[in-house]
């Protein structure tokens, strides 16, 4: 038992202190993952210092993105719009200033009438106006004197001095209460003419005076538009200018350019061509108000007008000595607002509508009462006063040109609708004579002279003439 113990004791120090293989490989077991241990330990730095680089090339080029995106838009969207809005900017400080100068000038012109009225004690001739140029044989005399009563009458003085023995004429004004006197010159018109007026009688070929004689004046009579283009050398159009406008317009020297500007040149120099007028007249263009456009045309103290005017049989009828030409623009009436909104036709019930005084956008407005229910208010006399309104808020609609109107649509306004020919089809028939509506030229036109208005509807009808009016649409950005 003793010896047994012994051997026990022996082999298990024997197992201890033996390197056997066993002990050995467990040893180097548990020594070799030592290293793989400290791999395992750096593994995260590595990974961690891969991921923070990735990320900041991802960083990197994301801002890269939004930078070329915010270029790209500011580029292609941002910087057009402010460009939009800077010119928007400078076209309503345009129309400000626009408005101010003119409003500024007609109470200069009016106060000036006034003071004239009171510091004379004579008539003051009113047309025609001294040094006008005139058609026809037909013209109304026109005055004023302050001191006028329904009692007086007047004596009207008419003297050629064109012809030889420089006969004068007096009249008995027919109704002097109204200050005005028609009188037709004659076959032979052509000369020139001084004339004046007093309070008086005639009687018995006597002069019975009651107040003096007004300053004497002179105006010139043509027979007719063509006559003043040859002895004259020139062709008086009257228009309605504006600062903004791609039909007429002044730029900032003063000049006049615009479609139509351009297109009336071409004309007068093609139509002094076919008429055999040896030396191209002039273009003289006369600003007149837009309200006494056809009134100026009517009484030949111009030959034509110009200014999107639409072609009307009514004012045909209307307005003795006016013809229109054929057309060469077709337009359309339509309906804008401020933003895009509302209900067609439910918004336009009860609705402010703004439109320009005397013009084919107020009649058609008026028209239409019946079907939109709308008030129209016709207080505005240029487009770009209803456009300030509508900004304003003063306004909820405006009838108005869709030729006219198009450059604003999207940009500061909105169509609103559809176009409104197929409401105006009835009206169109009584008021132009057609289902469509033309712009046309206002032509002073003799009784029985045809001729200019002939070469023109030839002119504008052909095809080098519709050619030459599509160059010069695209020319002025129509």
């Amino acid at each position: 038992m003793k010896r047994r113990s012994q051997r026990d004791k022996n082999a298990a120090e024997a197992r201890i202190n033996e390197p056997a293989t066993g002990p050995k490989s467990t040893e180097k077991l548990s020594a070799t993952p030592e290293p793989a241990s400290e791999d395992i330990e750096e593994l995260p730095v590595i990974v961690s210092n891969k991921l923070h680089v990735t990320l900041k090339t991802l960083v990197a080029v994301c801002l890269s993105l939004v930078g070329i995106t915010y270029a790209l838009t500011k580029f292609l969207q941002i910087d057009p719009v402010e460009r939009e809005l800077k010119a928007e900017k400078e076209t309503v400080a345009s129309l400000d200033a626009e408005k101010t100068a003119l409003l500024s000038k007609m109470e200069r012109l009016q106060a000036a009438y006034q003071e004239s009225l009171r510091n004379t004690t004579r008539p003051t001739l009113l047309f025609p106006e001294d040094h006008s140029s005139l058609l026809g044989g037909q013209l109304v005399f026109e005055w004023d004197f302050k001191n006028h009563d329904n009692v007086s009458g007047y004596i009207l003085e008419i003297r050629d001095i064109s012809k030889a023995g420089d006969a004068i004429k007096l009249f008995n004004v027919a109704r002097p209460e109204t200050k005005r006197h028609f009188y037709d010159l004659g076959a032979d018109t052509t000369g020139e003419y001084l004339w004046r007026i007093r309070p008086g009688n005639l009687m018995g070929g006597r002069v019975l005076p009651q107040g003096p004689w007004s300053a004497t004046t002179t105006f010139t009579m043509f027979p007719t538009v063509a006559d003043r283009m040859l002895r004259a050398g020139k062709v008086l159009v009257a228009t309605t200018p504006t600062s903004y406008d791609s039909f007429v317009a002044n730029d900032d020297a003063g000049n006049h350019q615009g479609f139509e500007i351009d297109l009336i040149n071409w004309l007068v120099k093609k139509t002094s061509e076919k008429l055999h007028i040896e030396k191209s007249p002039s273009v003289e263009i006369v600003e007149i108000p837009w309200s006494r456009l056809f009134q100026a045309v009517e009484r030949g103290e111009v030959d034509l007008a110009i200014r999107s005017i639409t072609k009307s049989a009514r004012r045909e009828r209307q307005f003795r000595n006016i013809h229109f030409s054929r057309g060469y623009l077709q337009n359309h009436q339509i309906i804008i607002q401020r933003d895009a909104r509302g209900e067609f036709s439910k918004s336009l019930a009860s609705a402010i509508v703004g439109v320009k005084a005397n013009s084919i956008n107020e009649k058609a407005a008026r028209n239409l009462v019946k079907d939109f229910h709308w008030k129209v208010d016709a207080s505005y006399t240029s487009y770009g006063d209803i456009y300030e309104a509508i900004q304003a808020g003063k306004l909820d609609f405006a009838v108005v040109d869709s030729v006219l109107a198009q450059k604003f649509i999207k940009r500061r306004l909105h169509q609103f609708g559809p176009r409104l020919d197929a409401y105006l089809q009835d009206f169109y028939r009584e008021e132009l004579g057609s289902e469509i509506e033309e712009y046309a030229i206002a032509i002073h036109e003799s009784e029985g002279d045809e001729s200019l208005r002939n070469v023109i509807n030839e002119l504008l009808t052909s095809d080098i003439g519709k050619q030459v009016a599509a160059e010069l649409l695209k020319k002025n950005g129509l």
